[in-house]
């Protein structure tokens, strides 16, 4: 378990994974019949984007889910498989993976803007400044939702802004923690 200063992420390498997807992103935002509104294309655009941020191995932890994985005598000092402790309904907590800046978000953004960021480097450093993944309880997610920010941003955001003004939104403690993940989060 390490502290971790948000704009630091945004320089460490990708790992092999992250970069097929990065490439694979910017070679769809190339070409000019690319349209989101064709077919699943939105859909496999924005699944592209989450399996990008989601094959990171790291991923922050809230306060409130760090706590329970404290509590249960776990390690985060250690690499842990994420995947088989905190998603789905065989999860041993109740917790979610939550895309910081909501993929949708990200997927319209860089369509609009595809022009300017249809190469590598240009949608890595797009994609890295939306925050990545937080490990977070049920019942933060629910304040998420509740504060009506379940798939948006605050108003008056704009990528580029601080990612974690949603969480600031919906009295959401930021996480300051991130854990070492293992293994491949499926969606």
């Amino acid at each position: 378990m390490t502290t971790y200063q948000h704009d630091a992420d945004r320089d460490a390498p990708l790992n092999p994974e992250q970069e097929m997807w990065v490439e694979l992103l910017a070679a769809m935002l190339s070409q000019k019949s690319f349209n989101m509104e064709l077919g699943d294309l939105g859909y496999v655009f924005r699944n592209a984007i989450a399996k990008m941020i989601s094959s990171s191995h790291h991923y922050w932890i809230s306060s409130n889910a760090e706590q329970l994985v404290l509590q249960s005598g776990l390690d985060l000092n250690v690499p842990i498989h994420t995947k088989k402790l905190f998603y789905g309904s065989n999860s041993k907590f109740d917790t979610i993976f939550e895309h910081i800046v909501p993929v949708g978000i990200i997927a319209v953004s860089l369509f609009q803007n595809r022009e300017i960021k249809n190469n590598k480097k240009n949608v890595e450093k797009w994609i890295r400044g939306c925050g990545g993944v937080t490990v977070m309880t049920r019942t933060e997610d629910r304040a998420l939702n509740k504060a009506g920010l379940g798939r948006k941003m605050p108003d008056g955001w704009i990528l580029g802004d601080d990612p974690f003004k949603r969480y600031d939104a919906a009295n959401i403690d930021r996480p300051r923690t991130k854990l070492k993940s293992i293994g491949p989060i499926c969606r």
